[in-house]
């Protein structure tokens, strides 16, 4: 099995503790590019403020190794499957961030519709109603 020349370049050392802190990004061995290249080629991970490199890594990892991909055009592949299911998940998350935002404002309004407009917080109780008088 021939190793690159950019794998060949590391300490064993180096490679024992990027293995500690994230999953191991492989490449097949049949694939003649290294990741360094695929990222060259790919540019960095479509990750937007909240989401974790790590997370993405993990699910990058988790379809390299079910796929193993053998040339560049199945790296291409196993790129856009890894994004195209990130989005999927991004979406799904986003969906229950909207659905918990829009069952908040439709408490709020029937809260309104049926004891009024308060004023402040402290005219509400503590259960969300008003006090009894």
């Amino acid at each position: 099995m021939a190793k690159t020349a950019s794998s060949s370049s590391k300490s064993p050392s180096s490679t024992k503790i990027s293995t500690q802190n994230k999953p191991a990004r492989i490449v097949s061995s049949h694939s003649k590019i290294s990741i360094e290249e695929l990222d060259e080629i790919f540019g960095a991970p479509p990750l937007i403020e909240g989401e974790e490199l790590k997370n993405y890594e993990a699910l990058e990892h988790s379809l390299r190794s079910a796929i193993n991909p053998s040339d560049i055009l199945e790296e291409l592949w196993v790129r856009d499957m890894v994004d195209a299911q990130w989005e999927i998940l991004r979406f799904k998350k986003m969906k229950v961030s909207i659905l918990d935002m829009s069952k908040l404002r439709a408490l709020k309004a029937l809260k309104q519709e049926r004891y009024g407009i308060y004023e402040s917080q402290k005219d509400i109780g503590a259960h969300g109603l008003p006090p009894e008088k």
